[in-house]
C-alpha cells in the first residue's frame, strides 16, 4: 500500500491484460488476501472448503486509487476478524486445493501470501510481466 500511496495516477492506471501495472496488483493482491483469511479460518476451524480463491484478473478499466483504498480497508477489518475468531487449537488435518501448491491446512494457505506478494512485486520491480 506504500507503493500504491507514493505513485502517480498514471502508474496506478498502467498495465494491461497480459502485462498488469501496479493498480492492477494491488486490487490482485487484496482481493486474494481476503479469500485467504476466509479460506484458513474455515480450515481452522475444521470446516470444509469446497472451492479457493480463484484467480482475479482485474481489468486495468476497474482500477483507481480508490477502489484500492477500499479494498485494503476491507482486508484490514477481514484481518482482524480472522485474528479474533482463530482458534486457540486450529485444526491442522483439515486442508483445501490451492491452485498452484495443492492440499494445504490453514497454516499453509497463509503462508503462500508471502512468496504470491513477492512474486508479483519483484516482478514490477525488475520490469517483468506479471499477469496470470
Amino acid at each position: 500500500m506504500a507503493r500504491v500511496a507514493a505513485a502517480s495516477e498514471a502508474e496506478i492506471g498502467a498495465g494491461g491484460d497480459d502485462d498488469w501495472g501496479l493498480g492492477q496488483i494491488a486490487v490482485h493482491l487484496l482481493v486474494v488476501e481476503r479469500g485467504v483469511f476466509s479460506i484458513a479460518g474455515r480450515l481452522a476451524r475444521g470446516e470444509a472448503v469446497d472451492r479457493g480463491t480463484g484467480q482475479p484478473r482485474p481489468p486495468v478499466s476497474g482500477v483507481s486509487r480508490d477502489g484500492i483504498a477500499t479494498l485494503s480497508q476491507k482486508a484490514e477489518r477481514d484481518l482482524t476478524t480472522f485474528a479474533a475468531g482463530f482458534p486457540a487449537e486450529p485444526d491442522v488435518t483439515a486442508t483445501a486445493r490451492h491452485p498452484f501448491y495443492g492440499r494445504l491446512n490453514c497454516f499453509g494457505w497463509l503462508l503462500t501470501q508471502l512468496s504470491h506478494y513477492a512474486a508479483h512485486l519483484e516482478a514490477l520491480e525488475r520490469g517483468t510481466k506479471s499477469a496470470l
